[in-house]
């Protein structure tokens, strides 16, 4: 029932209207800034359906292509948000709290190795799962049916270049292998190519400059250093 109000929500969501939104630098309308960051979406977008405050990355064509190509973001939308404040302030506890103070009786199939998983309620499929080793890098939130053993789940992941900016994966029909760490890590690498702060910022740099995905990087790999 959970499932059925998110997918109702989501479709409700995508029905609004287009409000103000994030502001659109020179180039053909192809780059958007959030916060302190500027991303190339290397795609008109004065046509795409977005908020002020992110960017629905799955709704660009050849980005949609790229994920529907990568083993760990198969059945996933993705998304760049702007927060108001930074998203440690908004970060869950990495001990047992009033939204998530359980930890037992977890079923077996969320009790994900390398995670501390927690969960709002005995009879409230609902779950908070923080990676051991650093839990300040990204978290999972999902709900769903034990009787399936499958959930949705928001992969919610930390952007280093800047605090106040989160990507979100949302994942429908998670279930076992979960491969949470490894969507975490493809939203950020794909972040980071489109990220081009940097390189507008440099000497003699200008946005008809900036790099073709479709000559350099095209699957959006290894753009870590291009990034500060």
């Amino acid at each position: 029932m959970f499932n059925s109000f998110i997918v109702i929500a989501l479709a409700v969501f995508a029905s609004l209207p287009i409000q103000a939104q994030a502001e659109e630098l020179p180039n053909g309308a192809t780059l958007i800034q959030l916060n302190s960051r500027t991303f190339d979406l290397r795609t008109d977008v004065r046509n795409l359906r977005r908020g002020p405050d992110f960017i629905p990355l799955t709704e660009i064509k050849w980005l949609s292509d790229l994920v529907d190509r990568d083993p760990y973001l198969e059945q996933t939308v993705l998304h760049i948000q702007a927060r108001t404040q930074p998203i440690s302030m908004t970060w869950p506890s990495v001990t047992p709290d009033k939204a998530y103070p359980l930890t037992e009786n977890i079923p077996e199939f969320m009790a994900v190795e390398g995670f501390q998983t927690r969960s709002s309620h005995p009879k409230n499929f609902s779950f908070i799962l923080l990676p051991i080793d650093n839990p300040s890098d990204f978290y999972v939130s999902c709900s769903g049916s034990e009787t399936d053993k499958s959930s949705f789940c928001a992969v919610l992941v930390a952007y280093p270049p800047d605090s106040e900016i989160r990507l979100m994966a949302r994942v429908y029909n998670a279930k076992p292998p979960f491969n949470f760490r490894e969507i975490a890590n493809r939203m950020r690498e794909i972040a980071y190519c489109l990220d081009v702060t940097d390189r507008l910022s440099a000497d003699g740099a200008s946005p008809e400059a900036l790099v073709d995905h479709k000559i350099d990087k095209p699957d959006l790999r290894d753009c870590h250093e291009l990034v500060s």
